[in-house]
């Protein structure tokens, strides 16, 4: 097999010096700057879509945060990516979807956080007839290190027993539960726990748990702050 080998003037030559070095990446252009801080800002990008949005006030925001960068220069990127975009259509759906929805609150719920373990899930298998007869709450969630059961109060001596007081790793009582339920197509509809969750967290709420199941969008809270959650929610979740 014949090897094939660069020529110059008659001897051999080596590879030329860009091909010998990585590229360095160029430094990001003031429309790039504009564009992620845009687009990791739902707020902003959202006002931008809907071009409801002071563009001077935005671009001095910018300029302060990005400290680089004249006002003007900005200011021309914000316009042009606001060109680019388009009113958020999906809020309509979601917002559409939700009127058709219903809200439900349960109280007097408990969360137990116990070790990724096959023998507790197995062993759970016999508290799941009864929960399921009783019509209890029962959710489990798997992660990569542990398990948490949400389920009713009432049986928290009998996961005691199942589980083992020294495998419980956290328990919380007294939550509340608010269960958003929805018209089957929210499956086909994107962005539904994102909207119902930032309306939470804009007012400063945390949710304990959250669980997305078929039609259901499950919430936990702290019952201080159970009720506020659930005006908040109500607002979004009501028949017109």
């Amino acid at each position: 097999m014949r090897r094939l080998n660069n020529v110059y003037n008659g001897e051999m030559s080596s590879p030329p010096a860009m091909s010998m070095r990585r590229r360095q990446k160029a430094p990001d252009s003031i429309a790039d700057k504009v564009r992620g801080y845009i687009e990791t800002r739902p707020s902003i990008r959202d006002c931008v879509g809907w071009g409801i949005i002071n563009y001077s006030a935005l671009s001095r925001r910018i300029r302060e945060e990005m400290g680089s960068g004249s006002e003007d220069a900005i200011l021309a990127a914000c316009r042009r990516h606001a060109r680019s975009r388009r009113p958020p259509a999906r809020e309509r759906e979601i917002i559409r979807l939700l009127r058709e929805s219903r809200l439900e609150m349960k109280s007097d719920i408990i969360a137990i956080t116990a070790p990724r373990d096959g023998s507790i899930l197995s062993s759970l298998g016999a508290v799941m007839n009864e929960m399921i007869r009783k019509r209890a709450v029962m959710q489990i969630i798997q992660g990569a290190h542990g398990i948490t059961i949400i389920t009713d109060e009432v049986l928290y001596p009998k996961l005691v027993t199942i589980i083992g007081r020294d495998n419980m790793m956290k328990v919380r009582k007294g939550l509340v539960e608010l269960s958003v339920r929805s018209p089957e197509r929210i499956g086909e509809i994107s962005g539904i726990v994102a909207y119902l969750s930032s309306a939470i967290a804009e007012e400063g709420i945390n949710a304990v748990e959250m669980v997305s199941c078929h039609t259901d969008t499950i919430f936990l809270f702290e019952e201080e702050d159970a009720f506020r959650a659930y005006e908040i929610l109500s607002d979004h979740v009501r028949a017109r």
